[in-house]
């Protein structure tokens, strides 16, 4: 839940970012971008984390930075996670894990490796549980033999 330490942070960060649009400076919206997301996250505010993780993301991709772009998946997939939408937070995260691979930097995908493997396993959980939920249906409604 938001603080009132976090709505101070949030605030802050708009107007850093508001800021560093209308300076044209791109590197400081894309890192102002992270760090809303992330305290957005943080507050449990989740679709504005998504929405601004998102951005984020999206300016990352634009700019080539490809350890931002890795930051971006990851709090993706813990959003996403957090609301249960577990196919995207395990999309997320895989990208995120692929991306941390591809520069090289153990310290991260190792953890990221573990989220990911994680989120399959509850959402491989979920969608195995919802399947033999409706099997009992499925065989009451087959004809009787005999």
């Amino acid at each position: 839940m938001s603080t009132p330490t976090d709505q101070a942070v949030i605030i802050t960060l708009q107007h850093q970012l508001t800021a560093a649009r209308a300076s044209g400076d791109r590197v400081a919206e894309c890192e102002t971008l992270g760090s809303l997301g992330i305290v957005y996250y943080q507050g449990e505010q989740w679709q504005e984390a998504i929405a601004t993780c998102t951005d984020y993301l999206n300016l990352a991709k634009k700019l080539g930075h490809q350890w931002q772009e890795g930051i971006a998946y990851y709090y993706l997939g813990y959003t996403y996670r957090a609301i249960g939408e577990l196919a995207q937070a395990v999309d997320a995260f895989c990208a995120a894990y692929l991306l941390s691979r591809q520069l090289g930097n153990q310290d991260v995908f190792l953890p990221v490796w573990e989220q990911l493997n994680e989120s399959v396993e509850v959402y491989l959980s979920k969608r195995v549980s919802a399947s033999l939920s409706s099997y009992p249906m499925a065989i009451g409604n087959c004809p009787k033999m005999g």
